[in-house]
C-alpha cells in the first residue's frame, strides 16, 4: 500500500552528514474507499500526537493530487524477529533481554491505550529495535480509535470520554489475531495484549 524511503540532506555547511528520515508515501489510488482514507487519516492523527520514546514518531506530513505522505523518524535496526531469530540455535531468548523489551512495548502500548487508540496490528514485525537496543512500535495503519481522552496522559479509565470502548472489524494479522477479532466479536484495548503474548515470543 505504501512505499519507504531513506532522504539524507546537507548540514549548514553543505557537506552531507547522515541526518535521516523515511519518507512514507501512499498513492491516492490505493485510497479509493473511505475506510482505507479513514484509516490514513487515523494514522495521522497518531503520528502527530503520540510523544513516547518507543512509538515511530512523525516529523511532517503533506499531501497532494497523487500521494498522502508522512516524514517519519527513520529507526536504524533490524524488526524484534530478526533479534529472536538469532537465538534460534540455542533455543533460549536471554530473560534480561526479554523483560528489557517486553517493558518497552508495554510502556508503548500504555501511551497509546491512553490516548484511546488500539493498535490491531501489533506482531514482531512491526516492532524495531534500533542500534541504542530501544523498541520501537511502528505501522498504524490499521489502529483505531475508540476513546475520546480530555487529557493527554491519563490511562483508559481515568478520565476518558467513552466514544465507543468497542470495534468490531477484522483485520490485523490472521496467525495471531485475537478470538474476538476472529469470530467479529466486539473488542477493545484487550486485544493487543493479546497480540504481545502471540506474536513476541519473549517469554517461552
Amino acid at each position: 500500500m505504501a512505499s519507504l524511503l531513506l532522504l539524507t540532506w546537507p548540514d549548514w555547511s553543505g557537506v552531507y552528514t547522515l541526518h535521516a528520515t523515511a519518507l512514507k508515501r501512499i498513492p491516492r489510488s490505493k485510497l479509493a474507499s473511505q475506510q482505507q482514507q479513514d484509516r490514513v487519516a487515523t494514522e495521522r492523527q497518531i503520528l502527530e500526537t503520540v510523544a513516547s520514546p518507543f512509538l515511530c514518531r512523525s516529523h511532517a506530513a503533506f499531501e497532494t493530487e497523487e500521494e498522502v505522505a508522512f516524514l517519519l523518524e527513520y529507526i536504524e535496526g533490524r524488526a524484534l524477529y530478526e533479534c529472536i531469530w538469532k537465538y534460534k540455535d540455542s533455543g533460549k531468548f536471554p530473560e534480561s533481554v526479554a523483560r528489557f523489551f517486553a517493558a518497552h512495548i508495554v510502556l508503548a502500548l500504555r501511551h497509546l491505550h491512553a490516548r484511546g487508540y488500539i493498535h490491531r496490528d501489533l506482531k514482531s514485525g512491526n516492532i524495531l529495535v534500533n542500534q541504542s537496543g530501544f523498541a520501537k512500535v511502528i505501522d498504524f495503519g490499521l489502529s483505531k480509535k475508540v476513546l475520546a481522552v480530555h487529557q493527554a496522559g491519563l490511562e483508559e479509565s481515568e478520565g476518558a470520554e467513552e466514544i465507543s470502548d468497542r470495534t468490531q472489524s477484522m483485520c490485523g494479522t490472521h496467525y495471531v489475531m485475537a478470538p474476538e477479532v476472529f469470530f467479529r466479536e466486539p473488542y477493545g484495548f484487550a486485544i493487543d495484549w493479546w497480540y504481545v503474548a502471540m506474536s513476541c515470543p519473549l517469554w517461552r
